[in-house]
């Protein structure tokens, strides 16, 4: 009996020179920290996700951002627990209880810019200026898709060919950005230049016929608006350019996508109701004069 007890206080002292309670000990109690930190993490993602089922889409942006933030808080105290239970890491549980919590570590150690990118990750989980699932246009930048997430660090943006692009949140929170889901509606303007000689009359004509008539057009105006005669189209002239008599007609449908749509179906539809009518569309072309020179 005590040669076993001694085998185990053997065992036991295994690593007490670099850990405070051995290493089987110190062993046991990573593993239990592991698994509550773990468990913890679980139940503020289900607390978040009701909270998201009770107020909606509006409440996802800031879920995703909670979640990642809450999950960088509850694993960095983990860490900073498993790693007190090393003699060599002293220092971290001082540093830490200075800091009143993890991000004062990490604060200290992280570079401007990626705090800059936490900092303006915060702001847009909190301000909103456009949510998750949100189409939006960042002008001077000449980027426009989907937002699929906001997190610590970056935004990322769905485009319209697919890809995904990733743009640190310091530069969303400078950029000039266009919120397209905030509308109630969808804008599609689009530009047809015919030759001089063509019948403008006739080109607005059927412009305005053909957006009328896709069923992806919505009527957005009201009842004012329709007995003072304003139209659900509009077609006017917006350019006398070198080559050619620029049109453009103005449409409106529920969705970016929708709007898409529409957009291709009128090209399509209304170069061929020019053709059919005579009515072509210039391109700029070149004359060249060949000089033949006698002797």
């Amino acid at each position: 009996m005590n040669e076993m007890t001694l085998s185990m206080e053997n065992i036991l002292d295994i690593g007490t020179g670099f850990t405070k309670s051995g290493l089987v000990l110190t062993v046991l109690f990573a593993i239990v920290v592991y698994f509550l930190a773990k468990a913890l993490v679980k139940t503020v993602d289900r607390m978040l996700k009701k909270a998201v089922a009770k107020h909606g889409k509006d409440a996802l942006t800031s879920y995703n951002f909670i979640n990642k933030v809450v999950k960088v808080l509850i694993y960095g105290f983990a860490i900073v627990l498993i790693l007190n239970q090393f003699t060599a890491f002293d220092g971290v549980s001082t540093l830490f209880t200075a800091g009143a919590s993890v991000f004062g570590v990490a604060a200290a150690l992280a570079s401007q810019e990626s705090m800059s990118n936490f900092i303006g990750g915060t702001f847009l989980a909190i301000m909103q200026p456009f949510k998750v699932g949100d189409l939006i246009v960042l002008s001077d930048k000449n980027i426009s898709g989907t937002v699929t997430d906001i997190g610590l660090r970056h935004t990322t943006i769905k485009t319209f060919d697919n890809t995904e692009m990733i743009i640190p949140n310091s530069i969303m929170n400078t950029a000039i950005i266009e919120n397209k889901s905030s509308a109630t509606h969808y804008t599609v303007r689009l530009i047809f230049g015919i030759s001089y000689d063509s019948d403008v009359k006739l080109a607005m004509k059927i412009m305005k016929e053909h957006a009328e008539n896709h069923p992806k057009m919505i009527d957005i105006r009201t009842e004012q608006d329709k007995a003072a005669g304003v139209p659900a189209v509009s077609v006017s002239c917006v350019n006398l350019g070198d080559f050619s008599v620029d049109l453009r007609v103005n449409v409106h449908t529920k969705s970016a996508a929708d709007g898409a749509a529409l957009s291709s179906d009128l090209r399509m539809s209304v170069k061929e109701a020019f053709e059919k009518e005579g009515i072509s569309i210039p391109f700029p072309t070149m004359q060249i004069h060949a000089e033949t020179s006698q002797k």
